[in-house]
């Protein structure tokens, strides 16, 4: 995982049950740009704040809806 240069979410909750999956991706691939796809303004302030806690950087974090897919 340390060569991966880009982490794509797509249809995933990013519940509490999951986030030491994605704290493990993040400590491992740190320099990774991640992008997250959500449905709505809600769900994207969620999203990016579970892969804040995660341990992601904000600077590495693009949040996008699915029309952008």
């Amino acid at each position: 995982l340390v060569d991966i240069t880009e982490v794509t979410i797509i249809g995933h909750s990013l519940n509490n049950i999951d986030l030491p999956y994605f704290q493990r991706i993040a400590g491992i691939a740190n320099s990774a740009r991640w992008k997250v796809y959500c449905y709505t303004e809600e769900e994207c302030d969620e999203r990016l704040q579970s892969l804040i806690t995660c341990g992601v950087g904000r600077d590495n974090i693009q949040v996008c809806t699915y029309a952008d897919l």
